[in-house]
């Protein structure tokens, strides 16, 4: 009589392939929706950090009856000769003890410049709200040495003032304020002291803060850390217009340029996101939205204007 044979269980190699496959086929249809939520979670936090900033320039607002300066103790000339400029700490600096950073801000001696050495070693503090979720760049990078100053390492915003649009094609200088020309219209500017009284366009159809990527200077070959840095949250954060300002709200969001178009132009800082389609744009009323790159040119500079008495809707 013979014996009878056990068949044992398992998987053919054509089997195997088959399952191997399908799981193959489910990862590549999975992969794409798991980074759109992971970039949808990305850009919600990243409106809320603007959300965030808006709602401690307001609480600043209500302590001095204006918002923050873009700069303190700003005054630059060209000289290379010239003693250390005072100050230059951003609207961001200024914001610090509304964001549960007071400790931080106690620390910095705002008599004496940034690139001072008794203020350079916070320079390179990282704030977690002043950063996109999305960005990729450097988060800590060499500042410029700046007069007589040696080179430190300062971090790195995405969020940066609006100081507007100037209409009539004159320069928007970050020097002192009573030197600023009358088509001044931004938010932010060097010691400036704008209050909600002075934003006669509308709160919620005026620009006050937004997204800036720091790698875009990488491609008009610049470095992206100069003496009056718009990327770093401790030196002056705002962007501006004009000739030999920076030309900000002169072209849409996230336009790039030819670095030989541009050659003695280091001032090209469009606002600018890693989000696919716009940048994020915070209102003097502490709403944010998401502005797309097709807006319209003449709309995205006025909304960059307090009082330029342009109408537009409020809606972004």
């Amino acid at each position: 009589m013979g014996q009878k044979r056990n068949r044992i269980a398992g998987f053919t190699l054509i089997e195997l392939l088959v399952v191997i496959a399908i799981i193959a086929v489910l990862i590549a249809l999975l992969l794409p929706a798991v980074q759109q939520a992971r970039e949808a979670a990305r850009r919600s936090q990243c409106k809320n950090n603007l959300k965030q900033i808006g709602l401690a320039m307001h609480n600043y607002h209500d302590t001095f009856s204006m918002f923050p300066p873009g700069g303190i103790g700003y005054k630059f000339t060209a000289a290379a000769t010239d003693a250390p400029q005072l100050g230059v700490f951003s609207a961001l600096v200024m914001i610090l003890p509304y964001i549960d950073q007071g400790t931080l801000y106690n620390k910095f001696t705002f008599t004496e410049s940034y690139a001072n050495p008794v203020n350079a070693p916070f320079a390179n503090t990282l704030i977690n709200n002043f950063l996109c979720p999305s960005y990729s760049g450097k988060n800590i990078a060499s500042a410029y040495q700046y007069r007589g100053f040696s080179a430190f390492n300062a971090a790195v915003t995405n969020y940066v003032g609006v100081q507007g649009y100037a209409t009539t094609g004159g320069s928007i200088s970050a020097s002192s304020k009573t030197s600023l020309p009358a088509n001044q219209l931004g938010m932010f500017w060097a010691n400036s002291d704008t209050r909600i009284r002075d934003v006669t366009d509308g709160t919620s159809a005026t620009f006050l803060y937004g997204e800036y990527r720091p790698t875009i200077m990488e491609l008009v070959g610049y470095s992206p850390f100069d003496y009056d840095s718009r990327w770093s949250p401790w030196i002056l954060g705002v962007t501006l217009e004009g000739s030999g300002g920076v030309k900000s709200m002169r072209y849409g969001p996230n336009q790039t340029f030819v670095k030989n178009a541009y050659a003695s132009d280091w001032t090209i800082l469009p606002f600018s996101s890693q989000h696919t389609g716009g940048v994020h744009m915070s209102n003097v009323d502490g709403s944010v939205g998401f502005v797309s790159d097709n807006i319209d040119i003449n709309v995205w500079r006025y909304r960059s204007s307090r009082s330029g008495g342009e109408i537009v809707s409020g809606e972004i």
